[in-house]
């Protein structure tokens, strides 16, 4: 079987979505299928170094001048503003070159199907269709709303301009008929499902859009261990947290901030490490100062997979308190390691976690409740490092179970396979 992956973007360092495509691409190469990716040029470097041996088989396409010009104007938008617009047309114009790349590549090599499995959200449009293949698009995830104590967090133009894009998702998914025409689109969950502007393809297959690559985040010596076997400076004493991912407002980091100023109060001791950039870190660490939070708090900025795994590794639970997260991908990684998670019950997390492996926290009707429900998840984590042990045991049986990235993929060649059959 010949597939090719296209995708606007591709990247491990950039976070979030970007990393599905080279999961698709690295693990069906591995396992038999003949796959081409289909890119833009913007992360050739990374991706020539991380796939070295198959170079010949990824294709880019460059920017035009219209999207340079797009890319300048958008920088003095607001942010999911800028997205939605400006960020629109660039990805249009990406597919518009990737679409002629594809026909060209179906026809030079015989190629059996084409998956685009990014953008993830159900309403944008895709301009990859009728290209000499069948096309797959997907998992999508999205259809995602804010909970009522963080509506704020959306200014009155962005709700409306974001309302109107969202009023006007059929027509434009009618100009741009990609999903329309796909022989399948898949969903991560039903509430992506039912976000999906009507008239598309009526074959709509549920299927996960996050796994885990358990050769990177795999489980460490130390969590293998019974917790009466743990050094009791590490079982008892202290509780590690750490956090893992953009530092923007919706990830909700000053709330884990908050939290831990009230678990210091009552002399607990706690730690928390937190991972990643973003344009909120100053106003992070200035609130880690205002509360006094000492040498509680790390700042460790960005790290690469392989430095998060380690990192990870050294944690006793993962945090995300995030009240905008589709997926959550890092909720995966961490109880791959063995660790439980605490997160958030909005979204993506509530796809990957239950009882059995960590806790999910309601977000109440206050950001003030929301910190103090945040404080006691993490207090009951902190003070029984015996539970600790079970929910990170439990966590990592069903990652390997349900979320390995070669599973994922297995199912995903069976998926083709159905698509092409008579």
């Amino acid at each position: 079987m010949k597939a090719i992956i296209v995708a606007p973007n591709a990247s491990a360092r950039g976070g979030g979505e970007s990393i599905i495509p080279l999961h698709y691409f690295n693990f069906l190469s591995n396992c038999g299928v003949s796959t081409f990716l289909v890119v833009h040029s913007r992360s050739r470097d990374e991706i020539d170094a991380l796939f070295a041996d198959k170079k010949e088989d990824v294709y880019y396409v460059e920017d035009t001048r219209l999207q340079k010009i797009l890319f300048l104007c958008g920088r003095r938008l607001p942010k999911r503003i800028s997205s939605f617009f400006t960020g629109f047309i660039i990805d249009i114009i990406t597919q518009r070159e990737q679409r002629k790349l594809i026909r060209k590549l179906v026809a030079e090599k015989s190629i059996d199907i084409v998956h685009q499995p990014i953008r993830v959200s159900p309403k944008l449009p895709s301009l990859i269709h009728n290209v000499g293949a069948p096309v797959i698009i997907g998992p999508m995830n999205g259809g995602m709303t804010f909970p009522s104590a963080y509506q704020d967090m959306q200014g009155r133009s962005e709700k409306y301009f974001m309302a109107f894009g969202r009023f006007f998702s059929r027509v434009f998914n009618l100009l741009f008929p990609g999903k329309k025409y796909a022989k399948a689109l898949l969903v991560a969950n039903q509430r992506t499902a039912g976000a999906l502007p009507r008239g598309l393809c009526s074959n709509v297959i549920e299927l996960v859009e996050n796994g885990v690559d358990l050769n990177i985040f795999k489980q460490s010596d130390l969590t293998e261990l019974a917790p009466e076997a743990l050094p009791l400076d590490d079982a008892a004493k202290s509780c590690r947290f750490i956090f893992v991912g953009r530092l923007v407002d919706w990830k909700c980091v000053d709330v884990l901030l908050r939290a831990i100023k009230i678990l210091q109060d009552r002399d607990m001791n706690v730690f928390l490490d937190i991972v990643g950039m973003g344009e909120d870190k100053l106003q992070l660490e200035e609130l880690a100062t205002s509360l006094d939070l000492g040498g509680r708090v790390n700042f460790l900025g960005f790290k690469t997979q392989v430095e998060c795994a380690q990192l990870i590794t050294n944690a006793d639970c993962l945090v995300l308190p995030s009240v905008y997260e589709c997926g959550g991908a890092v909720v995966l990684e961490a109880m791959a390691m063995g660790k439980p998670v605490i997160a958030s019950n909005w979204g993506g997390p509530a796809d990957y976690l239950d009882a059995s492996c960590g806790i999910l926290v309601d977000i109440p009707k206050t950001k003030e409740a929301f910190v103090e429900q945040f404080a006691e998840a993490m207090a009951k984590i902190s003070c029984d490092p015996e539970n600790r042990h079970q929910l990170g045991k439990n966590g990592l049986d069903k990652v390997k179970v349900q979320f390995d990235w070669a599973r994922k993929v297995e199912k995903m060649k069976s998926i083709y396979l159905d698509v092409l059959s008579p």
